[in-house]
């Protein structure tokens, strides 16, 4: 709460997002309406196109169209990408020096995202997926937005200790980027499942026997999207993130795994290109 609420007001949820969610009330609501929405917001529109032509989605065929792409990716994709971006553009980071890659954190989000989503199977757990996974680590932009100067003290920290991030988080700042992440969210109004998946991404809760759920398919994401890229986005040791094998063993993941990890390395070599 001291972190989120620092400044005078509260972060607002993108203004862009904001009035999707609002048109999408109204049950005659059109593709046409949400372009339009969007549309409103040149930049966001422009970055929203250079994504849905990028190797993430693999269209076809490109389009200059919003109304096509929300067309081609559904109302759900888009609206995910909309509060994605814009969380991302609410909170620039204040880089301390080696740490949190605004353009490379965004593509692991993004990344993260697809992969989950792609893990599971039901439909709504799906757009669910999508929407945590490029939100997953907003805490981290939350962090060097409102308390930058704690960051190079846990940049040192990892590195010093050899820790993944989130573990320096919590011993330098006492709270770490998916519980700040989850609070904002929270905030937002966002759905409990999301938000707890984001709260947990770093250390699931799961019993043997289970099907793979959404929290457990974007904390596994983030895992093998980590494992599978060449550069981190904050600068921690890749060789840090692995698959906990007890999990794969109970959850009976061994078939599965392969796939998923092939499939996270073709996203994690996928680049938005540049405008």
């Amino acid at each position: 709460r001291q972190i989120v609420g620092r400044t005078d007001s509260l972060p607002s949820a993108p203004a862009t997002y904001a009035a999707v969610t609002e048109a999408l009330k109204n049950p005659l609501c059109s593709l046409e309406d949400v372009a339009m929405v969007i549309g409103a917001d040149v930049g966001m529109s422009a970055k929203l196109l250079k994504l849905v032509n990028s190797a993430f989605f693999a269209l076809a065929q490109p389009t200059s169209s919003i109304e096509r792409a929300i067309g081609i990716l559904g109302v759900e994709t888009l609206r995910s990408l909309v509060l994605g971006m814009g969380a991302f553009e609410c909170f620039r980071c204040q880089q301390a020096p080696g740490h949190c890659s605004i353009e490379r954190l965004e593509a692991h989000s993004l990344a993260v995202g697809r992969l989950s989503q792609r893990m599971l199977s039901d439909p709504r757990q799906q757009e669910e997926a999508f929407t945590a996974g490029i939100l997953h680590d907003v805490g981290k932009l939350v962090l060097g937005s409102r308390a930058p100067e704690r960051l190079q003290p846990v940049f040192e920290r990892a590195m010093q200790e050899r820790l993944p991030m989130y573990l320096a988080e919590q011993q330098v700042v006492g709270v770490d980027h998916g519980a700040i992440g989850a609070y904002l969210l929270g905030l937002w109004n966002l759905p409990l499942a999301i938000v707890e998946a984001i709260a947990n991404h770093h250390r699931p809760v799961w019993q043997a026997g289970q099907a793979l759920d959404l929290a457990l398919a974007v904390h596994l994401a983030d895992v093998l999207i980590h494992e599978r890229s060449a550069q981190s986005p904050d600068g921690c040791d890749q060789s840090l993130f692995f698959p906990d094998p007890r999990m794969v063993r109970e959850l009976r993941l061994e078939d599965s795994l392969p796939k998923w990890r092939e499939l996270a390395g073709e996203l994690a070599g996928a680049e938005v290109e540049k405008p």
